[in-house]
């Protein structure tokens, strides 16, 4: 049975660049999109049932 994490000390959190992302050209920057949340939410369910 997995265990439940109730606290974690020394909580270092930082935000860095990342040189992968960057060249993914995920989308480009400034555009806008007309995305349906839900229908995006229930495909990644899809793809990713195993």
């Amino acid at each position: 049975m997995p265990a439940l994490v109730t606290c974690i000390d020394d909580l270092d959190l930082r935000l860095e660049p990342s040189a992968a992302l960057t060249r993914a050209v995920l989308w480009p920057l400034g555009e806008t999109a007309d995305l349906d949340a839900a229908q995006l939410f229930v495909a990644h369910l899809k793809i990713n049932r195993d």
